[in-house]
């Protein structure tokens, strides 16, 4: 990773974070791949938690999805990570539920 730089705008919110935590993600792979270390980024679609509880109109109103991932979801696909063979690598796992439009 010697003279390689990535200026992330808004990196702390939204789609800069997102962008930033996938560019990490990359990097780590990148510079790991011939580790035993695995690096994945996981990419979940709206979850239900009890983040937005206050907001008046509820996150899964707003984005139409009538049924949201759960945290067992997430834990699920962690595990269909991690189980993999050694030699098999994920660089990126996206789970959404149905409905959801990225």
């Amino acid at each position: 990773m010697k003279k390689k730089i990535a200026v992330v705008t808004g990196a702390s919110s939204g789609i800069g974070k997102s962008i930033a935590t996938m560019l990490l993600a990359e990097a780590l792979r990148m510079e790991l791949a011939d580790t035993d270390i695995r690096i994945t980024c996981l990419e979940p679609g709206l979850v239900k938690t009890g983040l937005h509880r206050d907001w008046e109109v509820p996150s899964a109103v707003l984005l139409d999805i009538s049924d949201t991932l759960t945290p067992e979801d997430i834990a699920a696909a962690v595990k269909d990570i991690i189980g993999k063979t050694a030699h098999v690598r994920i660089p990126r796992y996206m789970i959404l539920p149905k409905g959801h439009r990225i």
